[in-house]
């Protein structure tokens, strides 16, 4: 009788926690956009601590109404106790005439040094747990699925693959895909701060930026921005009252970023490095642009010979921009009216 009512006293115990990982499950699926996604995953990583504490207890054992304290070779595997079964723990697919091994472990005292050494000692991890998929058919005996995982919802996880520093999930192939995002192909990342990332990267290693710039890492371990060169549907004027320039007159830091007679932005993004302009003349000139805030190297960018009686005469470059997407250029010959308009740019970093 005693053990009756110990057993219903433990079950109402497992039956007040299943409510509270409920509520938090609950809180965790349905808290909205407003919670951050670092929040977001700490609580899921203390559910599963959680979970594996209920499940793991000697609680279980009771919840499940089970008589014996261990489970032999053979026997069936109880919840919350230790299992001495040496043999591979097998589940039977649907479809298949022979188990699939889904799920081998030999001991719970694993060591993560032993699991690096040509051979593990008894009782530990030799390797990295495995799942390994069954034949597709007898005459197709491929293993098309190794470990597959499946949730439901847009804030769900059908895999989740968490480390402290190191790589959270790894796909290899020889000569295939190693990793494929199949339906949608959407693939998402946390936003990092704008401009260059803020920590040294792998070989090989990309990330995108908040502004959605994508940087890729070289050999060196050095950040370069991706090239972008993107065309305008229409030109988006910046330059163009109609005034003649003297020779030798300068006209200095123009935004690129923003049309003539404030009629709103061009949208050419931070972080452009040239502005692709068509630059219109009026009469014979020669022009000379450069970055705003640098020295003038007086060096030609546009050139129109002719007499001074010339028809309007269109030339199309690549305009450099500072930092902030501003430039400068210089009448170098015959008085002329002059008409900028950026038709797109490059964005880019070494």
């Amino acid at each position: 009788m005693a053990d009756s009512r110990e057993l219903e006293k433990q079950i109402a115990n497992l039956a007040a926690e299943v409510e509270k990982m409920r509520a938090r499950i609950a809180s965790l699926e349905g808290g909205g956009a407003a919670s951050p996604p670092d929040k977001r995953r700490r609580t899921r990583r203390d559910m599963l601590k959680l979970g594996g504490a209920a499940a793991l207890g000697a609680i279980g054992a009771a919840a499940m109404r089970t008589a014996p304290a261990d489970a032999a070779t053979g026997d069936n595997m109880v919840a919350g106790q230790a299992n001495t079964a040496n043999a591979t723990t097998s589940i039977a697919g649907t479809g298949h005439s022979s188990p699939i091994e889904v799920f081998e472990a030999k001991a719970s005292d694993f060591d993560m040094a032993a699991r690096d050494a040509a051979l593990a000692p008894d009782g530990q991890f030799g390797g990295a747990l495995q799942g390994l998929g069954g034949p597709s058919a007898a005459s197709a005996p491929d293993f098309r699925e190794g470990v597959d995982g499946w949730a439901s919802g847009d804030t769900a996880y059908g895999v989740y693959g968490l480390t402290d520093s190191g790589v959270g999930v790894t796909g290899e192939s020889d000569t295939g895909i190693s990793l494929y995002a199949r339906g949608t192909g959407r693939v998402r990342q946390d936003p990092m701060p704008a401009g260059n990332p803020g920590f040294t990267p792998n070989e090989m290693e990309q990330v995108r930026d908040a502004d959605g710039t994508l940087w890729l890492s070289n050999s060196a371990g050095n950040w370069r921005r991706a090239t972008t060169f993107e065309l305008f549907p229409t030109p988006r004027r910046v330059y163009g009252p109609g005034t003649y320039l003297n020779v030798g007159q300068q006209v200095l830091n123009l935004d690129a970023t923003q049309m003539y007679k404030g009629l709103g932005p061009t949208g050419l993004p931070a972080g452009a490095v040239a502005a692709w302009c068509a630059v219109s003349t009026l009469e014979p000139a020669v022009l000379s642009f450069y970055p705003a805030g640098t020295p003038d190297p007086h060096v030609g960018s546009v050139g129109v010979m002719g007499t001074a009686t010339i028809s309007a005469q269109i030339s199309h470059l690549l305009i450099p921009l500072n930092a902030s997407g501003h430039f400068s250029f210089t009448n170098m010959k015959t008085k002329a009216r002059v008409f900028i308009d950026v038709w797109g740019y490059i964005s880019q970093s070494a």
